[in-house]
């Protein structure tokens, strides 16, 4: 371990774990040197980076050291050098274990982060505290897509901001498999408490096990584009094919760990896929050698290349899904063994879920003393389900998702205007309520008729949340760092 010159306040320490790109660990060292608001926020004691070099072979401690020794960083610099590769997740820990900081901001080393990363994440996490809360915000990794993209980054491109936009809508509820770790800041005491990463999961879905931890812990999770950044590096075919694979014997291993998930996993989702050919993909995976796999991209590969210079989208995108989807059930079936063995490990999982479901907590939420009263109480008790009634009229029920964070008051408005929209709307033409009361109920967003009457007036949403600066001041920052970063 090489360390720069020791500073004791610190407010942050930013964990970047890296395998050989030292070019790519340089370039995001000098965005952080020039971070919007670096010099109004931060003095350079104010935060601290980490970098481990995980089984680097590019000279990546070498270049970061002779950084250091020409005094090129206004922060102090750590590195930690593993001489061989043990994986991410491994790395992160030794960051964390290393910080000094209140709050751990881990960095992907193919990140470049926007000019507000910084300001962010430490205002998001000292608001989260003046309000006793504990935080595990999200930065969104945003891939490049520049003029002639290919067919896989068009793709990557889109998928991304599926999960962005979901991400982003008010009281949105997040499950364990939206808390990555390209971008994303937790306090030191939190993630030290539970364990850090799982070092088992050495190169798959180890923040997938990390967010579920986090939200048994009752910890709140935040989204934000500002404070993420670029994501350059976007997988092509030939790194995806070996991805899924870790992501299949990654699954098995997560439902080793966490049974209850098995309603939620991909293994039970497609264990009886509906069209044939998934059938017969994923049957074939359990038979085939690695030679037949082999043989399989040798042919598959030029036709997705032949697919994108012809322009037939449709032909590729259902030819890239079988290639992918035979390449992680090829990983689960490495990692189990046989479909026997597979179909055992479903069966004893059910009945871990079933159990994970009568330990639920349940509350009945009566809208009749006013919505404010219900965020407030939701937001003292945490339950996994609620009941929504106004006085004694039945209004609705949620479920408890087993991947899901336990409700709060930022989720009551969003249920009422989405899934019990219907069941409101009925609630409130069949009771008698006076009109203190109706106005502080909320909106069902699609039905202007009833908008007009119910007014939403939260300040909830997953990026405009308790923890946040205001509004106009967060809209005039994402708007320049979306004209900074256009295209």
């Amino acid at each position: 371990m090489i360390h720069s010159s020791v500073n004791d306040s610190i407010t942050i320490s930013v964990v970047i774990p890296s395998h050989d790109r030292a070019s790519s660990v340089l370039r995001l060292l000098t965005c952080l040197n020039t971070q919007r608001g670096h010099a109004e926020d931060y003095a350079s004691s104010d935060f601290e980076v980490i970098v481990i070099a995980d089984g680097c072979s590019d000279g990546t401690s070498a270049l970061l050291q002779e950084s250091i020794d020409a005094a090129r960083w206004s922060f102090p610099l750590t590195i930690i050098d593993h001489e061989t590769a043990r994986g991410s997740g491994i790395a992160r820990n030794a960051g964390a274990a290393a910080a000094r900081g209140t709050t751990l901001l881990f960095i992907d080393d193919d990140i470049e982060p926007f000019p507000g990363m910084l300001v962010e994440h430490t205002s998001r996490h000292a608001v989260a505290q003046q309000l006793n809360q504990q935080l595990v915000l999200v930065g969104a990794p945003v891939p490049v897509r520049g003029a002639g993209a290919s067919f896989e980054h068009v793709a990557a491109w889109g998928w991304w901001e599926q999960q962005f936009e979901r991400m982003s809508e008010r009281g949105h509820r997040f499950t364990h498999d939206e808390i990555f770790t390209g971008v994303l800041s937790v306090s030191t005491a939190v993630f030290r408490d539970i364990g850090g990463f799982d070092v088992a999961l050495t190169h798959c879905h180890e923040d997938l096990e990390l967010g579920l931890r986090l939200l048994r812990a009752n910890v709140r999770v935040g989204f934000t584009r500002v404070g993420g950044g670029i994501h350059h590096d976007v997988r092509g075919i030939r790194r995806l094919l070996p991805r899924k694979v870790a992501e299949g014997r990654a699954d098995v291993l997560l439902l080793q760990r966490w049974p209850e998930l098995v309603r939620v996993s991909p293994l039970a989702q497609c264990a009886l896929p509906d069209q044939p050919a998934h059938r017969l993909l994923r049957d074939s995976a359990f038979m085939m050698a690695s030679g037949v796999d082999a043989l399989l991209e040798s042919v598959a590969l030029p036709l997705l290349r032949l697919f994108e210079q012809l322009k037939w989208r449709s032909a590729w995108r259902a030819l890239q899904g079988a290639v992918l989807f035979h390449s992680y059930w090829r990983g689960a079936a490495v990692q189990v063994g046989s479909r026997h063995t597979l179909c055992t490990l479903l069966n004893e999982c059910e009945v871990a879920a079933d159990a994970w479901v009568d330990g639920t907590t349940h509350l009945v939420l009566d809208l009749a003393d006013g919505i404010e009263a219900a965020e407030k109480l939701l937001d003292e008790r945490r339950p996994d389900a609620i009941t929504v009634t106004i006085r004694d009229l039945h209004v609705g029920s949620s479920i408890a998702p087993v991947n899901a964070e336990r409700l709060h008051g930022g989720h009551v408005r969003r249920m009422l205007a989405t899934s019990l929209a219907h069941e409101l709307r009925f609630a409130l033409s069949m009771c008698e309520l006076h009109a203190t009361d109706v106005a502080t109920l909320p909106a069902a967003a699609p039905r202007r008729s009833l908008a007009a009457a119910l007014a939403i007036t939260s300040s909830r949403a997953n990026d405009d949340s308790p923890a946040q600066a205001p509004a106009e001041e967060r809209l005039r920052t994402v708007r320049a760092t979306r004209h900074e970063h256009d295209g």
